[in-house]
């Protein structure tokens, strides 16, 4: 994993970041987590992020990664928002996820695209083991992928390519302004694909880095804005009237007639890289 002074730095500063997450701060138990991804796999949409993903698969297609005699793994493939774009230009795709109802509605989204060379496989990323190998190893938006130890784990499974696309967002949203009220010092910015680049580059690979930004209003009344992201913070603190009063005048910054309304920059990074064969 590490081993030069350089590749140490790199890995001690991306875990310093990395344990900003809530995640990780609030100590949520596999269980937790489970729960947290199942509770999310009806609504999850990716609708901020729906143009990124088909230019994503536009720019794979055209350079000649995507091709019908390929084999793709897909690691936390949720509910399947790149298998119905990936699937018809490849052999075969593999999307394990740790959460059933993802699965489910994976095989749901594949069935209603007739992505007929879709399988949808329950596994914990973890766990995960396989003897197979494919031609390319992908993974979008993973959490337990963000970490050098992962990224290896990646490469033992692919016999060409990995693609890895992380977030890359900088400015800060209402969420993170409701944290900080609320005197959590929480971060994403370990997601920033910036880290596994630099991982990446200082262990010897060659990756190709790309950024893709997509803009769109979050738009409800305040109401549902308040209680949307009380439910947010649920997740890690019990909603009390001083935590609701500190959500409520958050949201009201950014109210207008009863109307909630938040402008939202998606910057996703994504990363190509050539696995390194052993010599035989």
């Amino acid at each position: 994993m590490c081993g030069n002074s350089r590749t140490d730095i790199i890995c001690s500063e991306w875990e310093a970041e990395r344990n900003k997450h809530p995640f990780i701060v609030e100590k949520l138990s596999p269980a937790a987590l489970a729960e947290y991804w199942d509770g999310s796999a009806e609504k999850y949409s990716g609708t901020e992020y729906k143009d990124i993903r088909e230019s994503i698969a536009n720019d794979l297609l055209e350079t000649g990664i995507l091709k019908k005699d390929r084999r793709m793994l897909d690691i936390g493939c949720g509910p399947g928002l790149y298998e119905v774009l990936f699937s018809p230009h490849l052999k075969e795709v593999t999307g394990i996820d740790g959460s059933k109802k993802m699965i489910e509605r994976l095989k749901e989204e594949c069935s209603a695209q007739s992505c007929n060379n879709v399988r949808g496989i329950v596994e914990q990323w973890e766990t995960f083991d396989t003897d197979e190998r494919y031609d390319i190893v992908f993974s979008s938006l993973c959490p337990p992928l963000n970490n050098p130890e992962s990224l290896l784990k990646m490469e033992s499974y692919s016999s060409d390519l990995c693609i890895y696309v992380s977030s890359a967002n900088t400015s800060p949203s209402i969420q993170t302004k409701i944290w900080k009220d609320l005197g959590k010092e929480y971060s994403f910015g370990g997601y920033n694909t910036e880290y596994p680049n630099r991982y990446l580059l200082s262990i010897g690979r060659k990756p190709v880095l790309k950024f893709y930004k997509e803009e769109h209003v979050h738009e409800m009344p305040e109401s549902e804005a308040v209680a949307l992201y009380e439910r947010n913070t649920e997740r890690y603190q019990k909603t009390t009237p001083d935590v609701h009063d500190i959500i409520a005048s958050a949201v009201r910054s950014c109210s207008s007639d009863g109307i909630f309304r938040e402008k939202r920059t998606m910057t996703l990074g994504m990363l190509v890289w050539k696995v390194k064969r052993s010599d035989p």
